[in-house]
């Protein structure tokens, strides 16, 4: 079985290298299989260089480039469309927050039936706005997009490719791939891990709110009675392909 890990790098030339080789050396450690997609998403020239960097002496990953920042979420489904071959679909953040120690724990959920696994970390010390807004995300999933009871979504989940391959932005491009995943009722289940410090956030108060506009007209019956969607943008990209696995037995 290969996994095909998908990170999006944002102004990332500080932190990404360490979390590549976290990578690689926890998928050797578990003796599982993977590519990696490094989506650069329109950032700063110092990222993009690192990006490329890692394309160039490592094996098994793929480099985006893109010309234009289109979001974490819009980079997260354009790096998937690079892994077709890969039968599980992992997407993780660039700041290191996400320890890959864990995917195999992920792997088992999938292997014992659920279609999307959410690694959440055990309780840790966040503002309250942000407490707040990802209860009201969670109740928004569960009254409008049938996420289970107990169920929490996160930006770290493993996915079947099956799955990944039924995700689709909205007509004017707008995507969030969690509300994309649970129009499709996969089965869900959560794996809890220790968590690590909390990093800085790119979101704030004024964005959420945004956000949670956004997945009101674009994924409950709001959108039923919006007016018709702009047509989407389209991001140029440079994709410099990869070569083989992270690593090799």
């Amino acid at each position: 079985m290969v996994l095909g890990v998908v990170i999006p790098v944002y102004c990332g030339s500080q932190r990404i290298g360490a979390v590549v080789t976290a990578l690689r050396s926890a998928l050797e450690a578990q003796r599982l299989q993977g590519r990696l997609v490094l989506v650069e998403d329109g950032s700063d020239a110092a990222s993009r260089a690192t990006v490329t960097s890692l394309w160039e002496t490592l094996h098994g990953v793929t480099a985006i480039l893109l010309a234009r920042n289109v979001g974490q979420q819009r980079a997260l489904h354009i790096g998937m469309q690079y892994l077709p071959d890969c039968d599980v679909i992992v997407t993780m953040d660039d700041d290191g927050s996400h320890p890959p120690e864990v995917l195999g724990q992920m792997l088992s959920q999938l292997h014992q039936g659920a279609d999307v696994c959410y690694a959440i970390p055990n309780a840790r010390s966040i503002a309250p706005w942000r407490k707040t807004g990802a209860w009201l995300r969670d109740v928004l999933f569960r009254t409008c997009l049938g996420l289970p009871p107990g169920i929490r979504v996160s930006a770290y989940r493993m996915m079947r490719q099956e799955v990944a391959q039924a995700i689709h932005p909205e007509a004017d491009g707008f995507l969030y791939l969690s509300a994309a995943i649970m129009q499709h009722r996969p089965k869900v289940t959560n794996l809890h891990y220790a968590a690590a410090p909390e990093p800085a956030s790119r979101y704030t108060p004024t964005k959420l709110i945004r956000l949670y506009i956004a997945l009101l007209a674009h994924y409950t019956f709001v959108r039923n009675v919006l007016p018709g969607h702009r047509a989407p943008c389209h991001s140029e990209a440079t994709v410099l392909p990869g070569r083989g696995m992270l690593w090799e037995p």
